[in-house]
């Protein structure tokens, strides 16, 4: 916002509508003065920006999103076997960092696909670790789960709380893990 004595241009604040939604706006206003130069009033315009400012927050996003996908990329080509541990971890705390989340991990089916086990772990700071937690877990401890990604689905779980009734197993395990919501991507791997 520019600020002149009596000017203001380009104020952007959030205004909360009866309605309980909040818009943004950006408001523009000049002080009219009488002859000695006391304020009388203020008159300008206010303008709803809110789908602006939506537009400009996706494409800033959009944005830093390819930026990271493009830095987890670069991480990896020309790593050496040694090194793909760390980069994995140093990839999640990335991703998580960008997504604001708690806690990242990947886990590793295996060979006979009846277990599973928390491999690589990364945590903001004030959040515990449960990869210690998380190794060798019975695959039938995820029935609803399982199936979905053993078809390559993304699942997104916005609130654990609101699994469906069959997902009952998957809610408990979330729950003790103090997870609230969470995205699950399966990924392939090969051996060279």
């Amino acid at each position: 916002a520019i600020e002149r004595f009596g000017e203001i241009y380009g104020y952007e604040s959030r205004w909360r509508k009866n309605d309980g939604t909040t818009i943004i706006v950006r408001e523009n206003s000049t002080a009219v003065r009488d002859a000695s130069g006391k304020t009388l009033y203020y008159e300008g315009t206010i303008e709803d920006i809110t789908s602006q400012r939506q537009t400009q927050d996706e494409l800033k996003y959009r944005a830093g999103f390819e930026a990271l996908v493009t830095r987890v990329y670069a991480s990896f080509v020309n790593a050496f076997a040694e090194e793909v541990d760390e980069r994995i971890e140093t990839s999640l705390q990335w991703i998580g960092e960008f997504m604001r989340v708690d806690r990242g991990y990947v886990f590793m089916l295996s060979e006979d696909g009846a277990w599973m086990s928390n491999t690589h772990e990364w945590c903001r700071e004030e959040i515990s670790e449960e990869k210690d937690n998380l190794q060798n877990l019975d695959v039938k401890l995820f029935p609803w789960l399982m199936p979905k990604l053993r078809n390559m689905e993304v699942e997104n779980i916005p609130y654990v709380e609101e699994l469906p009734p069959e997902a009952e197993k998957e809610r408990k395990e979330f729950k003790r893990e103090k997870i609230n919501s969470l995205v699950l991507v399966p990924l392939v791997c090969q051996a060279a």
